[in-house]
């Protein structure tokens, strides 16, 4: 299941079985929200499937990701065969026996699609079903509110942790949008590091 439900999610014939063999192929990336979102599908892959997969960095788009075999795993197809999408923070993925394949229209709609795909590889066990997605946000203000009444929240939740692990939450559920108290992080450097690990992740701080 993934969450929220795509826009439009279409089944194919097959599976995409993920080996040693394969690479991660993507653009030149250099901004540090590429970069996160790189990490996290590199380490997504990691955990659920303990695969340190070789990343190689293309003079291609800016907003793409391929994984596959070095022959397969190509960030210059045919126009004419690529599922795009053309909404902000919308993303396009395609999963294919011998690819996967995701296109972001921009940075936010890379970072989501790689959501997506972790999703996936943590609910299938194996190879991942083949798949058509195009997705974007419903709406564009997405919120989390976790506590209210700091005043009552125990000392242990009082915690830089605490609040990246619930900023985390929201990244993989697409929320753009995290209220907090901040007077639960009297700390200058733990709010100061909390507003950049949102930011990485598209999402906003609202203290």
């Amino acid at each position: 299941m993934i969450t929220p439900r795509p826009q439009q999610l279409k089944q194919a014939p097959g599976v995409f079985e993920l080996g040693t063999d394969m690479t991660i192929r993507c653009g030149g990336w250099q901004t540090d929200r590429q970069k996160n979102t790189l990490s996290l599908l590199t380490n997504g892959v990691q955990e659920s499937r303990g695969l340190t997969l070789k990343v190689i960095h293309d003079a291609g788009p800016a907003h793409v990701i391929c994984i596959g075999k070095a022959a397969t795993a190509d960030l210059s197809r045919d126009s004419e065969t690529k599922l795009t999408v053309d909404r902000p923070e919308g993303y396009a993925l395609e999963v294919a026996p011998e690819s996967c394949t995701l296109r972001g229209f921009d940075e936010a709609g890379l970072f989501y699609g790689v959501q997506t795909l972790l999703q996936m590889l943590r609910a299938q066990e194996g190879g991942i079903r083949c798949m058509q997605i195009r997705d974007w946000p419903a709406i564009a203000l997405r919120a989390f509110g976790p506590f209210c009444g700091g005043h009552a929240i125990k000392a242990s939740c009082r915690d830089l942790n605490v609040y990246t692990q619930l900023a985390g939450y929201c990244a993989a559920n697409k929320l753009n949008r995290i209220a907090f108290e901040s007077a639960m992080l009297p700390d200058d450097e733990d709010l100061k590091a909390f507003g950049e690990f949102c930011r990485l992740n598209f999402i906003e701080p609202v203290p």
